[in-house]
């Protein structure tokens, strides 16, 4: 979700967090004991734009950002978990 994290005088937020969450299991393929099982989240930060067309894009980008950020996490989690 979105959170507005800075506004402007107007009470507009101007600047938002987005996060992405997933639950994650990693089990053994050889006998399907789980290893790993827990929710994480990746996050990332956008700034309004313009207009509404420029606020989708950031939002859109900010969201792809927070994507890569929770698949980092979940790969540095595999491997130090393991």
């Amino acid at each position: 979700g979105n959170e507005g994290v800075a506004w402007d005088r107007d009470g507009t937020a101007r600047r938002f967090r987005v996060q992405v969450s997933a639950g994650i299991t990693l089990r053994d393929r050889r006998n399907l004991r789980v290893l790993i099982t827990e929710g994480m989240a990746g996050e990332a930060y956008y700034t309004a734009g313009a207009g509404v067309g420029t606020t989708l894009a950031a939002e859109e980008d900010g969201t792809r950002r927070a994507l890569r950020d929770l698949a980092e996490r979940v790969a540095t989690r595999i491997i130090e978990g393991l």
